[in-house]
């Protein structure tokens, strides 16, 4: 059973450098009562408020604008009794649809704890994938062996939280590599684009 600390809400913005400026790619939060939330900042009409929490319980379930629209996720451990690595999501995008899916970073009045930039030049011209996951000491190595076949690969962990978040990101350098991601997060695993076919066939 992971140890119980005395927990505060954590929040890490995601934003990406693109060629002439730098966008808002999304938002975790880990709240003091051990809810995760992903959201995945979208800039199309309709997408708001659309994000994907992992509870306390350890029930799973994407939501927009306060309605569920997905819940068909397999419960997990609770929170009190987590410990290890647990995938959360998986997001895709690339430099030249920075523009086209994510509106331009604006530092936002609501306070966060950090902010994790990805530079997409580094990237250009490469499928990139963003993995999320959560954790306690236990799943650091996990974590630093996600991805290993991804060309300029970064790890971060944000030690802070109870649970840890980590993120870890690169380009797919073969095939292998991809099949592994997938497979490491097929029960969760979410790119930009799924949630936008999620919300349309919902909405």
């Amino acid at each position: 059973m992971a140890e119980i600390t005395k927990r505060t809400n954590t929040i890490i913005e995601l934003i990406a450098v693109g060629e002439n400026c730098v966008y808002s790619i999304g938002k975790i939060q880990v709240t003091k009562q051990g809810d995760i939330y992903l959201a995945s900042k979208i800039k199309a009409t309709g997408l708001e408020g659309l994000h994907f929490s992992r509870h306390r319980d350890g029930t799973c379930h994407i939501r927009m604008k306060g309605k569920e629209i997905e819940n068909g996720f397999e419960k997990r451990i609770p929170i009190s009794d987590f410990d290890g690595f647990e995938f959360l999501q998986g997001w895709g995008f690339g430099l030249e649809s920075l523009p086209i899916l994510h509106k331009e970073y604006r530092l936002s009045p609501t306070k966060c704890n950090s902010i994790v930039a990805i530079n997409m030049r580094h990237f250009k011209d490469m499928p990139f994938c963003l993995g999320i996951a959560i954790l306690t000491e236990s799943g650091v190595h996990h974590l630093l062996n996600s991805y290993k076949d991804f060309k300029n690969r970064q790890v971060y962990i944000c030690a802070n939280s109870q649970p840890m978040v980590g993120i870890v990101f690169g380009a797919v350098n073969e095939d292998k590599a991809l099949a592994r991601a997938i497979k490491e997060g097929e029960s969760t695993a979410i790119v930009n684009q799924d949630f936008a076919e999620i919300a349309s066939k919902k909405t």
